[in-house]
């Protein structure tokens, strides 16, 4: 009985922490390791939003306890399982982080599965109008954890097939259909599958520091995760052939004049510059965005009469947008135009 009544107040104690907590500024340290800073919205009412409106907690457990406004009361919202992804909501931007710097956020299958549900949550949040990819640490990511598909002692090997797949191809897939803006901040490496998770955003950013490789053919692989795909599209066959077949590392200065990356800026400004570019976008007519988006990706299969048919459709489909009204209203207006994305 003592044992069950010790255990109660363990659990008393508990719940009173979790609901102290969840009041406290988002700039306290609580204890534990980082989970992440998230918006809460979709639980809160449009008053206690305003008094709750962000929180980064501190806690030993993968959840957080949220208000549920008016009606009182408290519900809780599994996060990760882990702390491999960090997600940080913020003006319509969610910021998503490869967390594992000590091994240069190179992707195990955990992470790679943790990537593609943060992902596939933020799809279906209409609040989230743009996402901005970025690595902790001195390295974007690093590709694969070699050490999760070395041979083992019996000289078996990894099914890679299964591996890119599973791992590797769902992520690829939802960033090229996502219909919001992906910005990518690249502050180090970017290696074999990590290079080309980056090259599927929509935007990629690098620091000076930032170096591009094309690893598999050093482990006697090719190039995944839409390297082929996308390498020749974006830099020509030759460039594409050089990088893929000799592994060379390109800088961001260069992979910016050829046409691989968007921008390469000062190391110390590059995430300031990503945030500030992934909430222009954010703020930008994100119905027109993610039309456009949708015409550039089927652009490469289509002939151009097909391409001027499909032009014409979705652009029926904008001129039929809230945001189109708001964007003309605005411009008679002489105001900033306010777009919802709808």
């Amino acid at each position: 009985m003592k044992r069950l009544m010790r255990s109660g107040r363990r659990s008393r104690r508990s719940r009173s922490f979790a609901q102290r907590t969840v009041a406290k500024s988002s700039n306290e340290k609580v204890g534990g390791t980082t989970i992440g800073s998230y918006e809460l919205y979709s639980e809160l009412t449009t008053e206690s939003s305003s008094y709750f409106d962000k929180i980064s907690l501190k806690l030993p457990r993968a959840y957080v306890m949220l208000p549920l406004g008016d009606s009182g009361g408290y519900s809780w919202r599994e996060l990760m399982s882990s702390q491999l992804i960090l997600v940080n909501i913020k003006s319509g931007v969610a910021e998503v982080t490869l967390n594992r710097p000590d091994k240069l956020n190179s992707l195990t299958h955990q992470m790679s599965e943790e990537l593609l549900k943060a992902l596939q949550d933020i799809s279906q949040d209409k609040k989230i109008r743009s996402i901005l990819l970025c690595g902790a640490g001195r390295a974007f990511c690093a590709g694969q954890d070699l050490k999760e598909v070395s041979p083992a002692r019996d000289g078996s090997l990894a099914d890679f097939k299964e591996i890119v797949l599973k791992n590797y191809n769902p992520i690829i897939t939802l960033i090229r259909e996502i219909e919001v803006p992906v910005v990518c901040a690249v502050q180090g490496v970017a290696a074999g599958a990590g290079a080309n998770l980056a090259l599927a955003c929509d935007f990629v950013l690098a620091s000076t520091r930032a170096k591009f490789v094309q690893s598999f053919a050093n482990v006697g692989l090719i190039p995944d995760s839409g390297g082929t795909f996308f390498l020749p599209r974006l830099i020509g066959l030759a460039r594409a052939t050089a990088l893929a077949m000799l592994a060379e590392e390109i800088s961001a200065e260069s992979a910016e004049q050829i046409g691989l990356i968007y921008q390469v800026c000062d190391h110390e400004k590059l995430m300031d510059k990503a945030r500030q570019l992934a909430v222009r976008l954010a703020s930008a007519p994100t119905k027109g965005l993610a039309l456009t988006k949708r015409l550039l990706n089927q652009s490469f299969s289509n002939s151009l009469v097909d391409q001027l048919v499909l032009e014409a459709d979705y652009q029926g489909e904008a001129g039929r947008s809230d945001d189109y009204r708001e964007g003309v209203s605005a411009f008679l207006q002489k105001r900033p135009a306010v777009f919802k994305g709808s």
